[in-house]
């Protein structure tokens, strides 16, 4: 009587579809919105990642200090832009990648092997990113000029400011008397 009883609940394929659709137009839906972002905000979300694996990587044998430099390179280098921080990360995410290569070939375990193929994607996809806006390589630089809403205001537009700010006499440099406290 206290045998073991098979699952009485049958999987229903109608159901196990449905959900795989729904996950695959989430999927697609958010690989819409990444690709929609700044080059900046793709290096910062690929380095991220890279800097979670790393950390994940801590827990066995993994190439850490290294790779975890690489990361923070890469997150610094996306908030100042700098061409040569993005010269730097592109070089160094070259270099680590042969001593990953040079771990896989050696001691590595099959926590470090799978955590170092894992890192290596999000590190090479930044440092695609960061040739891509690198002037110093050939790239395009972070160049918004191409962008209507970043355009900078005309010389009318800046005496139209100046004469909105300067009071109903609509004088440019008027100054507003104040009385102390």
């Amino acid at each position: 009587s206290d045998q073991a009883k098979p699952c009485d609940k049958t999987v229903r394929m109608d159901v196990v579809e449905e959900k795989i659709r729904v996950l695959a137009a989430r999927g697609s839906t958010w690989l819409v919105a990444f690709s929609l972002l700044e080059p900046t905000a793709q290096i910062e979300i690929f380095c991220l990642t890279s800097f979670a694996v790393c950390l994940l990587g801590s827990l066995g044998s993994f190439p850490l200090a290294a790779n975890l430099a690489v990361a923070l390179l890469g997150l610094i280098c996306c908030r100042s832009g700098s061409d040569a921080q993005c010269f730097g990360y592109v070089l160094f995410a070259g270099m680590t990648t042969v001593t990953d290569i040079a771990f896989l070939c050696g001691e590595g375990t099959t926590w470090g092997v799978l955590l170092t193929l894992t890192n290596l994607l999000p590190k090479l996809c930044a440092a695609s990113h960061c040739f891509r806006i690198c002037s110093l390589l050939g790239g395009g630089g972070l160049s918004y000029a191409d962008d209507p809403l970043s355009a900078g205001l005309a010389g009318q537009d800046y005496h139209h400011v100046a004469t909105a700010g300067g009071g109903a006499s609509g004088e440019v440099g008027a100054t507003t008397s104040y009385s102390a406290l």
